[in-house]
């Protein structure tokens, strides 16, 4: 099996497999099986001569079919430190009951700019994490105003809606220090 064709359906899709890569069968013979969400499937292919000599069978090769996205993210926070070039992000955990969260989709740019310029990335995160989740970003970014977007994306590829934040970076506040030293009595160094 090389190739297949997807129908979408609402929680069920028809998967239509050519047989015609299969020796022995006519080009063009197909066969339309359907799948339901979050069931598991396994399937295992071997190859025929002309002859009809068969290979032996492949091993299992499982799936699950996940046709939906992970949920959004929530409660989204920035750094409260806007002197910190390498800002601090919290959200709550996205949630997938198929395939489970993989990640997320990362991306920063400079507020108002057409392309996600400063960081666009997935970001992989443990299996199952749950609640408060915290990343920083490993980039220094220069001051000014940025937008992050942030989007959960499940086992099985799929991206759920994007949450997005703007925050800013400042230059750090320069702190005059001032010495005031008390000469030797008779010595003076200027």
């Amino acid at each position: 099996i090389d190739s297949y064709r997807a129908t979408p359906g609402a929680d069920v899709e028809q998967l239509t497999i050519p047989f015609g890569l299969f020796g022995g069968l006519p080009a063009g013979v197909e066969y339309a099986f359907r799948v339901r969400a979050g069931v598991e499937y396994a399937f295992r292919v071997r190859a025929n001569d002309d002859l009809l000599n068969g290979s032996d069978w492949s091993e299992p090769i499982t799936f699950v079919y996940d046709p939906n996205p992970p949920t959004a993210v929530t409660n989204l926070m920035g750094d409260p430190n806007p002197e910190n070039p390498y800002p601090n992000f919290s959200w709550t955990a996205a949630t997938d009951p198929i395939s489970g969260v993989a990640g997320y989709v990362i991306r920063i740019k400079t507020k108002g700019g057409a392309s996600w310029d400063a960081f666009d990335k997935f970001v992989d995160f443990p299996d199952g994490a749950t609640g408060t989740l915290a990343w920083q970003l490993k980039v220094k970014l220069d001051p000014g105003q940025y937008t992050m977007s942030i989007a959960a994306q499940d086992v099985a590829g799929n991206i759920g809606p994007a949450e997005q934040i703007n925050f800013s970076v400042e230059a750090p506040s320069i702190v005059p220090v001032i010495s005031v030293l008390k000469p030797t009595e008779g010595s003076y160094n200027i």
